[in-house]
């Protein structure tokens, strides 16, 4: 089965609770997951990482966001078939089809794989959306 990591990056530890809410959706449908924080403090932010097997790693914010992503991306070792990238504060809304998307992407020589994103979005508990 192919390998997904997941990478987000997180700016500081104001942040924490979209963190917390994202890998808590994240976490069943990866393999492995990569925080950069960009800006201190992340004190809170290694604490969750830690708590979700998280890894995390710091890239002092420089005013480019690509730099930050590509930091962060190269901190995914080569064992690590596909990169899933998500915002820390966002959600994942039907990940347990994730793996069967990257196989069925790989046996059809995709190479890039686009999910729909719902921005501003509020759901209930069940992840069923309330209010767009």
């Amino acid at each position: 089965m192919p390998k997904i990591a997941a990478c987000l990056i997180c700016k500081d530890d104001s942040e924490q609770d979209g963190l917390k809410r994202c890998l808590n959706t994240v976490t069943p449908h990866v393999d492995a997951i990569f925080v950069t924080g960009t800006k201190e403090p992340q004190h809170k932010i290694k604490k969750i990482c830690k708590k979700f097997g998280a890894n995390w790693s710091f890239f002092p914010w420089i005013k480019d966001f690509s730099a930050a992503r590509n930091f962060n991306f190269s901190q995914v070792p080569k064992e690590y078939d596909w990169i899933f990238w998500i915002d820390c504060d966002d959600v994942l809304v039907g990940g347990k089809t994730l793996h069967d998307a990257v196989t069925l992407a790989e046996q059809n020589n995709i190479k890039a794989i686009f999910a729909r994103y719902l921005y501003q979005v509020e759901l209930d508990e069940e992840g069923n959306i309330k209010q767009i």
